[in-house]
């Protein structure tokens, strides 16, 4: 009767049960469906973080570039970009660096 429970083939008496293998049978069924759902509500929350904290994170930098005046665009941070960003950075100016690889906005995050 567990196996049969647990793995959700079906639900069939094989021998009539005496009360305490009922109660038995009914809480295994109970704490099993509680036990996926918590599962499931794990694995979702997950997944809906990872993807909602990206979303966020560029939701906010786009927010932060909105408000800017007068500020430079610098398209690429290889070494060039890196010098100019340093320049712009001595005289106080704002800008916004635009890269496409992840690793070097790491670098110049540093």
């Amino acid at each position: 009767m567990t196996v049969v429970t647990l793995t959700a083939v079906g639900y069939r008496e094989v021998f009539d049960l005496a009360p305490n293998g009922r109660t038995f049978t009914i809480f295994l069924l109970l704490s099993g469906i509680s036990w996926m759902g918590f599962w499931f509500t794990n694995i979702t929350s997950f997944i809906v973080e990872l993807d909602l904290k990206d979303a966020l994170k560029r939701h906010r930098n786009m927010q932060e570039i909105a408000k800017m005046k007068d500020h430079v665009i610098i398209c690429g941070a290889g070494r060039t970009g890196r010098q100019v960003a340093q320049e712009i950075e001595s005289v106080t100016h704002d800008y916004v660096i635009i890269e496409r690889d992840p690793t070097r906005i790491e670098q110049l995050a540093e």
